[in-house]
């Protein structure tokens, strides 16, 4: 899954970025921060708040995790000693498992390093860290691309060639032109604005809050003063912008495309990352597993962006989880950390981006076996074996229970003529155990449904595909394995994998086999 140079150019939303393909994302920076003194006793105190994994890369010592928060090194005749225990190697990597670890009242990003040196102990910190998964070997390996140009080139037509930062266009809203109720933006010092096709229209609105609506002929009202027509782009004075609540970065441009206008915020590639993992990943979880999720976020994004050049498409990604869930900015450091740690890198397949997929827990599902996806466009969405990492968690089953009469009113908005629901039975599964077809029977009329309709219809209590059903006395009773469509990476498998051992570069490799690693440079 990795990497020799390669430049790729890719116009997106006004701007033009390249890619290359690196010979290794991470990069090592050991800095000592304390040594042992001679015939002084030692004893040293880290601390990382849910415990610590331990890798020891020159000797043949597994990589294990230790759960207490503190470790406390200590000599004797010597000798070194971890929480009482020998330290049978000259090297080992402290990588703390929620994200940062402290020594000597100073909180340190990344791991440490204890290195035993001529019966002294130094002590280094290691800025970005690629501990070695003990699972797989990922081999270091880029075809040659005669025109790395052709990978992504012409994806989206720009009209700042030069720039190097790349915009995501998000649409939040979408309504009919003649809506009545205007959307409100608000923002501390103001607004520009202006129509993107002519910056001679540039206003200036001292307002912290502007109505917009929309008028026959397209003609876009601020504060119900015509305009302009067509599109409009709003960018803050300073700070950020809100909309219905929520705080955005970057800019905002309304378009009124066809019968409808858009609400489309345009922000860096970079912050749109680090706002969807707000959404997409769990609080308190490590620095490596989110950024694993980063790199896939990010991955999915810029195949997006391909696929709306194609289309002709206004706006990239939309803000639900039919695209990735984005509420706005996010400050968490450690998601801070794990974007910036990976700023622009992307996976690929035959040197494009792809389409990267994932779940909250895949349940044990072997992808290549579900039926009905056209796996010749998405070979590394086609994984042969199954992820056994998620199995020990509660979201890995789950069961869901209806009463008859509750069911029977969930299921009519398909089924309007369903009338005394009897029953519901899984009729036909394929290899990989999802439900394809649903039989319902009421009085005297039997229906059938897939089994994807009725997990949209109920999809509030049942969780996913792979599941069964069974009556018991009033009620209909669903039982069925993991979380999402088992597409992809599966995000409580990827955590098990980190505190295993295995680091980013590597569950990558495990849940998209075949792909490689670029970077955006």
């Amino acid at each position: 899954m990795m990497y020799h140079f390669r430049k790729i150019f890719l116009f997106g939303a006004g701007f033009l970025f390249a890619c290359m393909a690196f010979t290794d994302v991470i990069t090592h920076t050991d800095s000592v921060i304390a040594r042992s003194e001679r015939n002084v006793p030692l004893s040293w105190v880290i601390e990382s708040s849910a415990g610590f994994m331990l890798s020891y890369p020159d000797s043949k010592l597994k990589d294990e995790t230790i759960t207490c928060p503190k470790l406390t090194i200590t000599e004797t005749k010597g000798k070194f000693y971890c929480n009482g225990k020998k330290i049978a190697a000259d090297r080992i990597i402290l990588t703390p498992i929620p994200g940062e670890l402290v020594f000597q009242d100073k909180s340190y990003s990344g791991a440490l390093t204890l290195e035993r040196q001529k019966k002294r102990m130094v002590i280094s910190h290691v800025s970005t860290i690629n501990t070695l998964a003990t699972s797989v070997d990922v081999p270091i390996n880029s075809p040659a691309v005669a025109k790395p140009a052709q990978t992504l080139s012409g994806a989206i037509k720009t009209s700042k060639e030069r720039s190097k930062d790349f915009t995501v266009r998000v649409m939040l809203a979408e309504r009919e032109l003649m809506y009545n109720d205007p959307w409100k933006l608000k923002s501390s010092k103001g607004f520009l604005l202006a129509d993107p096709r002519d910056p001679s229209t540039k206003k200036m609105v001292q307002a912290e809050e502007i109505a917009i609506t929309v008028k026959k002929g397209a003609v876009i009202c601020i504060n119900g003063e015509a305009m302009f027509t067509q599109q409009v782009y709003v960018k803050p004075v300073a700070d950020t912008i809100s909309f219905e609540g929520l705080d955005y970065q970057g800019a905002f441009w309304l378009l009124v495309d066809g019968g409808s206008i858009k609400l489309i915020n345009c922000i860096g590639l970079e912050e749109y990352v680090a706002s969807v993992l707000c959404t997409e990943s769990w609080p308190g979880w490590s620095l490596e597993v989110n950024k694993v999720f980063a790199i896939a976020c990010r991955t999915y994004v810029i195949a997006m962006v391909q696929q709306a050049r194609k289309s002709k498409r206004a706006y990239h990604v939309k803000n639900t989880n039919i695209h990735q869930t984005y509420t706005g900015g996010c400050a968490a450091p450690v998601l801070r950390q794990a974007v910036e740690q990976t700023k622009g890198v992307f996976l690929t397949h035959n040197n494009k981006p792809i389409t990267a997929m994932f779940d909250g827990c895949c349940g044990g599902v072997i992808p290549a076996h579900i039926q009905g996806m056209n796996f010749s466009s998405a070979p590394y969405l086609a994984r042969t074996y199954p992820c056994t990492y998620c199995k020990d968690y509660a979201v890995y089953t789950w069961e869901a229970c209806y009463d008859i009469h509750e069911l029977e009113k969930l299921l009519k908005p398909e089924l309007p003529h369903l009338h005394r629901l009897r029953d519901v039975k899984v009729v036909k599964k394929d290899k990989a155990g999802i439900a394809l077809e649903v039989s319902v029977k009421s009085a005297g009329h039997g229906h059938t449904l897939t089994g994807k309709k009725v997990y949209s219809l109920l999809n509030k209590q049942v969780k996913s595909f792979c599941y069964n059903v069974h009556k018991e006395g009033h009620n209909i009773i669903f039982k069925g394995r993991g979380r999402g469509h088992h597409m992809g990476l599966c995000q409580w498998g990827a955590k098990e994998m980190i505190s295993q051992g295995w680091d980013f570069k590597s569950t990558l490799e495990f849940y998209y086999p075949g792909t490689k690693l670029m970077r955006l440079i």
